[in-house]
């Protein structure tokens, strides 16, 4: 959990950002090629682990802007 958001990662190779109050998927994160197998924050980061023996960082505030922009285009 990040702020008001849950992240969970799966065997589809994505990970998603759930909001708590409206229980809604609001944003997709992919680039991993095998499932998704743990999630950790440090930084303003999210690290994601995978069975593709990748972990990818991702960026917080990058995360934040594009969900913002598709909250704004609906």
């Amino acid at each position: 959990m990040y702020e008001d958001k849950l992240f969970s990662g799966g065997d589809d190779k994505t990970v998603k950002i759930w909001d708590i109050e409206t229980t809604k998927k609001i944003e997709e994160l992919t680039g991993h090629e095998n499932g998704v197998t743990c999630l950790a924050f440090a930084n303003q980061e999210l690290l994601s682990g995978s069975f593709d023996h990748y972990i990818i960082c991702w960026d917080m505030q990058e995360i934040k802007k594009r969900i913002l922009e598709k909250e704004l285009m609906r």
